[in-house]
C-alpha cells in the first residue's frame, strides 16, 4: 500500500509539473551580451539565440 501511495504522489507531481510548464515562456526573452556590439562574441550570441527562439516558437 505504501508503494502505491508513494508511486501515485509521484505521478501526480510529476503531471503538475508537465501542466505548469507548457506555458513557459509567456513573455519576450532577452539576452545580454557583455561585449562589444558586432563583435565575434556578439555575432555568436546572435546566432545561437535566434536558434533558441525557432526551437520556442
Amino acid at each position: 500500500m505504501n508503494q502505491f501511495l508513494t508511486l501515485l504522489a509521484a505521478t501526480a507531481l510529476a503531471a503538475g509539473g508537465i501542466a505548469a510548464a507548457a506555458d513557459y515562456p509567456d513573455h519576450p526573452l532577452s539576452v545580454m551580451v557583455a561585449y562589444s556590439p558586432g563583435g565575434a562574441t556578439d555575432l555568436q550570441a546572435r546566432s545561437e539565440f535566434n536558434t533558441v527562439n525557432d526551437l520556442l516558437d
